[in-house]
């Protein structure tokens, strides 16, 4: 199927893309990689769309990446989209606005694509947190160190990063993230 773990949908102006792969808490495998990225390119390509909202079924926006394909070795960048980051926002440049809706949690390269879009709204349950930092990684695959720290004050960046321990949509809230 062209697309098995995002759903799309026009609504006006506003393009919606789901992330659909909630049995799985919505990580990144090379397939929902590549949707989301032919998504945004989509995005950018049709002039009557003037914003796109980033949202997710299920209690988890994303998870980050699938760690079993991670393990089996099969996990690879989308083709023909190698530099546009994870999800494809993190390093890419969209012309026109990205909001990020996050139903629930945001944890590690979910957490950086909520943090690279341009504006970020999470239910009133949700949280963020990059977890990496208790598998002794660095959150800097998508870039979240340097936009946490660019985005808050430097000790909150460092809290973020160096605790791993998740914020509360309130505490995001509270510290200007959402």
């Amino acid at each position: 199927a062209m697309n098995q773990h995002t759903i799309l949908e026009e609504r006006g102006n506003v393009f919606i893309i789901t992330i659909n792969r909630p049995e799985k808490k919505n990580a990144l495998n090379s397939q929902l990689w590549q949707e989301l990225c032919e998504a945004i390119d989509y995005f950018e390509q049709q002039d009557h769309l003037i914003v796109a909202i980033l949202t997710n079924a299920g209690d988890v926006f994303c998870a980050g990446s699938d760690l079993k394909e991670l393990a089996e070795g099969t996990y690879h960048a989308p083709e023909n989209y190698s530099d546009w980051g994870f999800g494809g926002i993190t390093r890419h440049f969209c012309p026109k606005p990205i909001i990020a809706a996050v139903n629930g949690r945001a944890l590690g390269g979910g957490a950086e694509m909520a943090l690279a879009a341009d504006l970020c709204v999470i239910t009133s349950d949700g949280a963020i947190s990059f977890p990496e930092i208790k598998r002794a990684l660095l959150a800097t695959g998508g870039g979240a160190l340097l936009r946490a720290g660019r985005a808050l004050p430097i000790k909150r960046a460092m809290e973020l990063m160096l605790t791993g321990d998740p914020i509360s949509a309130q505490t995001a809230y509270d510290w200007g993230l959402v």
